[in-house]
């Protein structure tokens, strides 16, 4: 991570001289891929990229969340001109957090609803400005069951930006870690980790009545996607199972 984060910085004054600061995070993303593929060992196979790659207008991403490979996944799907929306105490963090200000990520500060709102309001306007896409884990956190694939419930926060915004959420769909990665077994394989983009669910004409309706829709879209692209667990506790 700390390679692709000076990967970033090192690229930004090319990017900015030629007009392109918005896809700084795009290359760091491509570098990470490569990266973690060629030494790692982990090949990160897409489906259905074209909902991202062919995005000519502001989005909503949304993505599940298992663990740090998922910047694996993410370093293939990001698209051209996106960011991510992150706590503004990240902004002080040595190499990620100046990575991430000289990136134009968008920074919000911890408070109530109101305040939240208010400044996603703000942030909605960069967005349809600069022409961005926005990067949220719906979940808020890792989500980790010990039995199955699954996933947390969602915060609203990415359904709030999108239909302040006017603008369509796009689900990315990483199948369950497990087999590639088990922090809980101590095991790192490797492998193939199959990834899927969905198509994007419009918000056009939503009001904040409709956010629990999209967040059910979208959620329920993504574990149905989850479990179809996701393989038998292997047993790491049986010998007669091969590593």
């Amino acid at each position: 991570m700390l390679e692709a984060c000076l990967s970033g910085i090192a690229v930004c004054p090319y990017l900015w001289l030629n007009g392109r600061r918005a896809d700084t995070n795009w290359v760091v993303a491509r570098t990470f891929a490569f990266l973690t593929q060629t030494f790692v060992g982990v090949e990160v196979i897409v489906e259905q990229d074209d909902y991202v790659k062919n995005l000519n207008k502001p989005a909503v991403l949304v993505g599940n969340h298992q663990s740090t490979l998922d910047l694996c996944w993410l370093g293939r799907t990001f698209p051209h001109r996106s960011v991510i929306l992150a706590k503004e105490s990240l902004k002080y963090t040595p190499f990620l957090g100046w990575f991430m200000v000289m990136a134009d990520n968008i920074f919000v500060r911890r408070g109530n609803k109101d305040s939240i709102r208010e400044m996603f309001k703000e942030a909605t306007k960069t967005v349809h400005e600069k022409n961005l896409s926005v990067f949220f884990f719906p979940e808020g956190t890792r989500s980790v069951n010990p039995e199955k694939p699954s996933m947390l419930p969602f915060k609203k926060g990415a359904f709030l930006f999108a239909v302040l915004a006017q603008i369509p959420i796009v689900p990315m769909v990483a199948m369950d870690q497990h087999n590639v990665f088990s922090f809980r077994h101590r095991r790192f394989p490797g492998g193939k980790l199959r990834t899927k983009v969905l198509p994007p669910i419009e918000t056009e004409g939503k009001t904040e009545d409709d956010i629990p309706e999209l967040m059910e829709t979208c959620r329920a879209k993504m574990l149905e996607a989850l479990e179809e692209i996701s393989p038998e667990r292997v047993d790491y506790g049986s010998k007669s199972k091969k590593e």
